[in-house]
């Protein structure tokens, strides 16, 4: 019987709860990804990263594999079930009154959006534990007894917190993961059905993103792209999932969502900003002198702006930006049409999502002896009074004398408030269309109590706008 006192040796453990006699290995931590993605499409789940921890290997506890060969914990990744417990919630409900304010100065009122269920989170207990290790080869021990490991782990710590003896030691890199039995998912449905609740792949959109950028357009033929993608690309060899699986098979409104994100993304690209600074002068050095061109490019605010007050008036724009972009265009004819013609009255048209880039685009036109003419234009980054604002002002200083008297525009607040601070004896008219929008919009709401007959309140307020004798309902 042996009866040797070991040396005393205070060691830290990690507290990681995991059955080590079903822990699969992996030489690398790559092929340990590999593994939960492969466990994710087999078993159609999805985990997410939660938790990160590195030790310090010095003061680690010291385990021992199957065949007895010690090794310490370098970095564990937990990831969880994406059911489970919500980590923000807190900061989602605080986030949650903000939402609207953003939206004040856009011309079309917020969609409400029909949410049968509030959160995908159901408290799921399902977890996936990765751990990197080094082994050490050379102190694998041959008993099983426990004097046995404490020896060899004594030894171990005092190589390691020598640097010569840790630089000599045989070390091997290997990782280690614990996966969840499918009896560990609780408050969600598993197998075939939970293909619908996956999130969409990150490779599907990178691909989405690859063929915004080659120009594609068209959501029916980015879906074709992306079956043809993961059929002879992502599956080429392989068991290709089951097309009820939205990680690689996502919905049209998917698709539609990710296309929109893609093509965002594009509209204040730098290259792109290059070159319509080379094309503007390009344009001032070969055209006529008394032209007038202005742009000004986007620069990007590195200043965090998470805790912002979105409620505020004077918050920044949606795209948070040191310099906001703006270009303002007008030609010499077209600012002796707007001298001319541009007195009395003069519209500010709007267009949205008509172009490559999803960018406001803004008419000033008159009504001249043969028809209507574009005397300016310009484009903002946003559609704020603040920014059409500074562009109304351009123009202003490039057409002295010019003063409206009124001003046609559409039902948006930026454009009826900027217009107003830029000319302030000039009145503001809205266009009949819009005029009528306004109206519908109004009368289907439930809270105004009209919905029942919404048909007969907009025909009298039609009747009584386009009444000929217009001064028994003025005062």
């Amino acid at each position: 019987m042996l009866t040797e006192t070991l040396p005393t040796e205070k060691v830290y453990k990690q507290t990681n709860n995991v059955d080590e006699t079903n822990l699969k290995w992996f030489s690398t931590f790559k092929q340990a990804e590999r593994a939960v993605e492969e466990f994710e499409i087999t078993t159609l789940t999805k985990f997410n990263v939660y938790q990160k921890k590195s030790y310090d290997i010095s003061k680690s506890g010291i385990r021992w594999d199957k065949d007895l060969i010690p090794y310490v914990i370098v970095k564990s990744v937990w990831l969880e079930c994406q059911h489970a417990k919500d980590q923000n919630k807190k900061k989602n409900e605080k986030r949650k009154p903000c939402i609207p304010k953003q939206l004040l100065d856009h011309p079309n009122p917020a969609k409400k959006q029909m949410c049968i269920q509030g959160s995908k989170k159901c408290n799921c207990k399902a977890k996936i534990l990765m751990q990197e290790t080094l082994r050490f080869p050379q102190f694998q021990v041959t008993a099983r007894s426990r004097y046995a490991r404490n020896k060899s782990a004594v030894l171990i710590h005092k190589a390691l917190k020598d640097e010569a003896s840790r630089e000599s030691m045989l070390k091997e890199c290997a990782c280690s993961i614990s996966f969840p039995s499918s009896g560990d998912h609780s408050g969600h449905v598993i197998g075939e059905a939970a293909g619908f609740l996956q999130m969409v792949d990150k490779r599907i959109i990178a691909k989405i993103d690859e063929m915004v950028k080659e120009g594609i357009c068209n959501i029916g033929e980015i879906m074709r792209g992306l079956k043809l993608f993961v059929m002879h690309e992502l599956f080429k060899n392989d068991n290709i999932p089951s097309n009820t699986n939205r990680r690689f098979f996502p919905t049209r409104k998917d698709v539609e969502s990710h296309f929109y994100r893609a093509f965002s993304k594009r509209k204040l690209a730098k290259m792109d900003q290059t070159n319509v600074q080379c094309l503007v002068d390009e344009w001032v050095k070969s055209g006529d002198p008394e032209d007038n061109i202005f742009f000004r490019p986007y620069i990007p605010n590195v200043v965090n702006t998470t805790n912002l007050d979105l409620t505020d008036e004077k918050t920044p724009p949606v795209i948070a930006s040191e310099q906001t972009m703006l270009f303002v265009h007008q030609l010499h004819w077209q600012r002796k049409l707007l001298l001319r013609y541009g007195q009395d009255i003069c519209l500010l048209d709007a267009t949205y999502k008509t172009s490559k880039y999803a960018l406001p685009l803004f008419f000033v036109c008159v009504k001249t002896n043969m028809n209507y003419q574009v005397v300016a234009s310009f484009i903002t980054q946003n559609e704020r009074q603040i920014d059409i604002e500074e562009a109304l002002s351009i123009l202003k200083k490039w057409t002295p004398g010019w003063k409206p008297t009124f001003f046609m525009t559409d039902k948006c607040d930026a454009e009826i408030h900027a217009i107003e601070t830029v000319f302030s004896d000039c009145h503001v008219l809205i266009c009949d269309f819009h005029r009528e929008q306004a109206w519908e919009r109004w009368v289907k709401k439930s809270e105004n109590g009209v919905r029942d007959s919404k048909d007969e309140v907009v025909l009298r307020h039609s009747n009584t706008a386009n009444h000929p004798e217009i001064q028994r309902f003025v005062g």
